[in-house]
């Protein structure tokens, strides 16, 4: 479905709804939305696939939506342009669902100044009401998010998180706003893996994990491995109230990007933490890093073999 260049359509790309298993979209181009670009939406709505579409300009809503739907679904190859909310997201959308080789531009393009509207990259959300799991979000290309680059959030369990390009984040509200993030507000979330991406430019940090603010549980066995963090407005990993984490062979460029006194990784009320094998640079012309690693309000964390350099550019010259 394209829509005019110069006029709107008034309601939702194209939708899909109620007791609907086994659809496909492919090869569909969808332009110039009010509303959501692709919407699948009811709890009898399973195994469902969008693949190499193309939606751009969704003035009023997201790009592709898993809206309260059973699961099993898988999000792949496809482009997604300028949108008010999130460019792919599944809220409340149960299990087993794949978001691969996608490639998103722009979410939040269009919100509407002074709204509280969220605008991830790629989102999925329980909304701390469903438990959903068993996720795969891989070799996704996320460019200038107007708040997150991925985040998953309450109640969403067994996940993997590998080998997506993440650059610029927070171009909307410049707050608190990251590469990845896992774990909850409302509720948290167990299992994760974050492997082998690679973030740039983000307006607050580069990973996250933490619990809700309310400590009603904690966010429980994450993996943080082999990831690429450059640039990061604020820590580059944040460990927040989590059980069972291991930081192993990060490594992290030049955080505080957006103001000084941040570090490279720090693990606030993060218990049972291993923080192992990383590397924690500062080359700038104006070192900002504060602390390479911060521990702090913590219970049993290792910490070994980590390199920690913080070296301004002007006396590596000297020292060549």
């Amino acid at each position: 479905m394209d829509g005019q260049a110069d006029k709107y359509s008034v309601g939702e790309g194209i939708l899909v709804e109620n007791k609907v298993h086994n659809v496909t979209l492919s090869n569909v181009a969808v332009n110039n939305i009010a509303n959501n670009g692709i919407l699948f939406s009811g709890k009898d709505c399973v195994n469902n696939k969008v693949v190499g579409c193309k939606v751009t300009n969704i003035i009023g809503g997201a790009g592709i939506a898993f809206y309260n739907t059973a699961g099993t679904a898988s999000v792949e190859n496809n482009f997604v342009y300028r949108t008010r909310h999130h460019c792919i997201i599944v809220s409340r959308g149960g299990s087993n669902y794949i978001i691969k080789n996608n490639t998103v531009y722009q979410s939040g393009y269009y919100i509407v100044p002074g709204s509280d509207d969220f605008a991830h990259g790629i989102a999925l959300d329980g909304g701390g009401v469903v438990r959903g799991g068993n996720h795969l979000v891989a070799s996704n290309t996320v460019i200038n998010s107007g708040l997150a680059g991925i985040e998953v959030a309450d109640f969403q369990d067994n996940v993997v998180i590998e080998l997506n390009f993440i650059d610029g984040t927070g171009t909307y509200k410049e707050q608190d706003d990251y590469g990845i993030y896992f774990g909850g507000g409302l509720t948290p979330s167990v299992n994760c893996i974050i492997r082998d991406n690679i973030i740039k430019n983000t307006n607050g940090y580069g990973i996250r994990t933490d619990a809700p603010l309310n400590y009603n549980g904690r966010t429980e066995n994450v993996q943080i491995v082999n990831n690429y963090i450059e640039n990061a407005g604020t820590d580059g990993i944040r460990i927040g109230k989590v059980l069972n984490s291991v930081i192993v062979g990060n490594v992290i460029m030049n955080v505080s990007s957006k103001k000084n006194g941040h570090s490279g990784i720090l693990a606030n009320y993060a218990n049972d933490t291993m923080i192992k094998d990383n590397t924690i640079d500062d080359d700038r012309n104006e070192v900002r890093t504060e602390y390479n690693i911060y521990i702090i309000n913590c219970n049993n964390v290792v910490q070994e073999n980590n390199r920690l350099d913080r070296r301004e550019k002007s006396k590596l010259k000297k020292m060549r």
